[in-house]
């Protein structure tokens, strides 16, 4: 199933400002990811899924380029939950990607608590973030169970020239997920908000991932 949303920005307090503004959207503050140079606010969309605004973190200082690049919140991924991760490991390399993982990751809640989970990221199969990257929560709850309402998602339109290879390795059990082959690759959700439906996008140029 979709976990998450990856909705990058320049600067956490800007963006949710900004998603305040134009969605009617309010996150709470996530926490931050050590040694990883990013920071994040959360909010939940409901059936085991949430949104996660990511920016750089300036309390650690290490650049994140692809973030502190965007002009506004714009879609950089989206994380597609997987038990075990070998099992996609193993899918992915059949049809010739790379991998980056099982790596491990944590970070503290804003209530001080600690989550510990997995990710899996591909490589080589030239569909940038129209690939998801994969997660494993282990025995962590699961955020959108932490974080507040913020909307529901209705849908996520992902489009690339390499849309089988992606096809291939997520499987088709992803009902909020569309995937189309296109010339031009894209990534739009849909989103029920306070302020009626609201459409993400990804930046322009594509974002590559984020692995």
């Amino acid at each position: 199933m979709i976990d998450h949303l990856v909705l990058g920005c320049a600067d956490l307090e800007e963006g949710r400002a900004w998603l305040r503004r134009e969605a009617q959207i309010e996150l709470l503050p996530g926490g931050s990811h050590p040694g990883r140079g990013t920071c994040n606010a959360l909010g939940s969309l409901g059936a085991g899924c949430y949104l996660e605004l990511l920016a750089p973190d300036p309390e650690q200082g290490v650049p994140v380029v692809e973030l502190a690049s965007l002009a506004q919140p714009a879609l950089v991924h989206w994380a597609v939950r997987a038990t075990p991760l070998h099992q996609v490991h193993a899918r992915a390399q059949d049809v010739g990607c790379s991998t980056a993982g099982p790596a491990d990751w944590e970070r503290h809640t804003a209530s001080g608590a600690l989550l510990r989970w997995q990710l899996l990221f591909l490589a080589g199969h030239g569909a940038g973030a129209a690939m998801p990257f994969f997660i494993d929560w282990l025995d962590s709850p699961h955020p959108s169970q932490a974080t507040s309402p913020c909307g529901e998602l209705l849908g996520l339109q992902v489009s690339s020239p390499q849309a089988e290879r992606v096809r291939d390795v997520i499987g088709d059990d992803l009902p909020l997920a569309v995937l189309t082959t296109a010339a031009e690759p894209a990534l739009r959700a849909r989103l029920q908000t306070h302020a009626g439906e609201v459409l993400l996008d990804a930046a322009s140029p594509f974002p590559q991932g984020l692995a």
